[in-house]
């Protein structure tokens, strides 16, 4: 008879651990170790949080402060507190908000404080050395942007007139932009501005200026691709000649649709971030742009009404506006205003 060979059963494949036991110390008996096995379960390694979840989880946050806001906006309009009272509780809190008033610039200096005591010395003073470098390129930049190219645009098209005596007129409405960081806000004092000039008349620079607020991002377009050039390098990512026109396109195109409103210079970095470098995540050095936008979105803001002043002159002259001779009404007849 011929003979039978038997294959082994094929064990699953399981992890196992071997635990020995101590052993027996009875006289008399062999010393034995016994083996027990345990399956161990099949773990995988856990994934890092991706970018969008982090989002998200901030996201969270803001939209439970938005539903808490909403109803207890809906608790105080139900309660209808009598006039005496609301006028009474006004007044601590006023107090209290002057006194977070006060509170907020020693929670800034000690945040860093801390951040300058947990830091190297050395690591903390490239890094400001960085952030500063940053911030000089961009004010060096919009001042050559104001001073040398909109006095330029004017002469090209005004050959008689002085563009600085022009801006020295728009001080108040630059200065109102400083504070608010809002073209919207500052729409009307620079109405008022051109309207004091008597060189264009209501009916245009109310239609320049109204177009020029959404679009006449001339700020946005200058410190944009400046800030992405920074966070790039300061990443350690490599640019390209080709990179630098497409930062340079992106950053004026987007400049168009960016929102009179604080901050919104922020977007269109990541923007034009993401459209550039499509592959790289935002890197950590966003986190000094926005450190600094405060400072810079303002000066953005300056940029972006002088540009909308200096248009402004530059179309009524284009067109013939006859701004000199204004009634002291302040408008014009019909029949004299150029289409």
């Amino acid at each position: 008879m011929g003979s039978i060979t038997t294959r082994p059963p094929v064990q699953p494949s399981l992890s196992y651990e071997s635990i020995a036991t101590p052993p027996s110390s009875e006289a008399g008996r062999d010393t034995f170790s016994s083996v027990e096995t345990r399956r161990q379960p099949d773990e995988e390694p856990a994934s890092p949080p991706s970018q969008l979840e982090k989002w998200l989880c901030g996201l969270r946050g803001v939209v439970l402060g938005v539903v808490v806001g909403i109803v207890l906006g809906l608790v105080l309009n139900a309660v209808n507190l009598p006039g005496a009272a609301a006028t009474w509780i006004g007044t601590p809190g006023r107090l209290f908000i002057r006194a977070l008033e006060c509170l907020v610039p020693l929670l800034v200096f000690s945040g860093l404080v801390v951040s300058m005591t947990i830091a190297d010395s050395e690591d903390l003073r490239v890094l400001l050395r960085s952030v500063a470098m940053y911030c000089l390129c961009v004010i060096c930049g919009l001042g050559v942007h104001v001073l040398v190219f909109y006095p330029l645009l004017l002469r090209t098209f005004i050959r008689n007139a002085n563009p600085f005596d022009w801006l020295a007129k728009m001080v108040r409405a630059q200065l109102f932009a400083l504070a608010s960081a809002s073209s919207a806000a500052t729409l009307p004092v620079v109405m008022e501005c051109i309207g004091d000039t008597k060189l264009v008349s209501p009916r245009l620079y109310r239609f320049v200026l109204s177009l020029g607020v959404t679009i006449g991002m001339d700020g946005a377009a200058v410190g944009t691709p400046i800030a992405v050039v920074f966070m790039a390098q300061v990443s350690g990512v490599s640019i390209d000649p080709a990179d630098y026109l497409a930062i340079w396109l992106a950053s004026a195109v987007g400049s168009i649709g960016v929102g009179p409103v604080p901050s919104t210079g922020l977007v269109l970095i990541m923007t034009v971030w993401k459209t550039v470098f499509p592959s790289e995540a935002l890197p950590a050095a966003f986190a000094f742009i926005i450190a600094t936008d405060w400072l810079i979105d303002r000066l953005h803001t300056v940029v972006n009404v002088t540009c909308d002043t200096v248009v402004c002159r530059v179309v009524a002259h284009l067109v013939g506006d006859p701004g000199e001779k204004l009634q002291e009404e302040g408008e014009l007849p019909r029949a004299q205003i150029p289409l």
